[in-house]
């Protein structure tokens, strides 16, 4: 993200049309922090790396308690060439309706199943994906929310899907689809670690471009972790925890779909205080007093 938008960029696309971003940083990265104090945005770095599962959940639970009726979730290997695609995000949010989440594809159908043709998906998506609009007094009020027992990452947003379809408390709306901005494609691009100056290869850029911006999406994650970290497959531990969790309360040749009751064990035997995310949420407004607007 440091990377992606750089001072000209921010003053031009961000700034000019009154975009502030609230950063949570779940690896504690000072370029990033260097970022958000240089273009006046609100910074925050997490005590635990409470991962995806935990960061849509923060993130959600903390717009609602700013009382924000509106708002864009963006994750940081977004890459747009000016700031259409979060105009477009927030009007949605704003005006579609506030149980609907409005969602841009993260990669294209057949992507994860060779098998499959490899073309756009349609209405129908798989998860919520990198860029998101959303309502969160909506969600508070529904109690919409990511299961907490997937620790870290892996299967939490294949949950949240089957969730929405089962209870009905929001549509998943693709933006792209409903805009017809069909042109869809992967790259191999250059992507840039945030806590080194450094720049890595990567073969599965995704793309959506159309006459008035360039999307990209770059899954880098992994790839950080590996090249720079000397971490290889460093999400297969969450992939192998949360995998047996996920069958157990979801198989749909069965036609088996619950959510069990919270566990605090399955975050506190990997150091992890019992609430993860709650934490960080009483963390964050400890740092922002001024911003917290709604106590529950």
């Amino acid at each position: 993200m440091v990377k992606f938008y750089p001072i000209k960029f921010v003053q031009e696309h961000f700034k000019s049309n009154n975009i502030k971003f609230i950063v949570l940083d779940n690896g504690n990265q000072p370029l990033m922090k260097h970022w958000c104090k240089i273009h006046d945005m609100i910074y925050y770095a997490s005590e635990y790396n409470i991962g995806s599962a935990g960061g849509y959940n923060w993130i959600f639970k903390v717009a609602q308690k700013m009382g924000i009726d509106h708002a864009v979730l963006m994750q940081a290997d977004v890459e747009m060439d000016n700031a259409t695609p979060l105009i477009l995000t927030n009007d949605f949010a704003k005006n579609y309706g506030s149980t609907a989440f409005g969602c841009w594809p993260q990669e294209m159908w057949g992507y994860w199943d060779r098998t499959k043709p490899l073309i756009p998906f349609d209405h129908i998506l798989v998860n919520l994906g990198n860029l998101v609009g959303f309502n969160p007094q909506a969600m508070h009020e529904k109690d919409c929310y990511f299961d907490d027992n997937y620790v870290v990452t892996h299967f939490d947003d294949l949950e949240f899907m089957q969730y929405l379809s089962d209870t009905k408390k929001f549509n998943c709306i693709n933006i792209a689809h409903l805009l017809n901005f069909h042109s869809q494609f992967y790259s191999s691009d250059k992507i840039y670690a945030t806590d080194k100056i450094s720049t890595l290869p990567n073969k599965n850029t995704f793309n959506i471009k159309s006459d008035s911006f360039h999307l990209k999406i770059h899954h880098a994650s992994e790839n950080i972790d590996a090249t720079l970290h000397n971490k290889v497959d460093s999400h297969a531990t969450w992939y192998n925890f949360n995998k047996p969790y996920y069958d157990q309360v979801f198989n749909e040749e069965k036609g088996i779909y619950r959510r069990l009751p919270y566990d605090p064990s399955r975050w506190t035997q990997f150091g992890y205080p019992p609430y993860p995310t709650q934490h960080e949420i009483d963390r964050f407004f400890k740092q922002y007093p001024n911003l917290l607007k709604i106590e529950s």
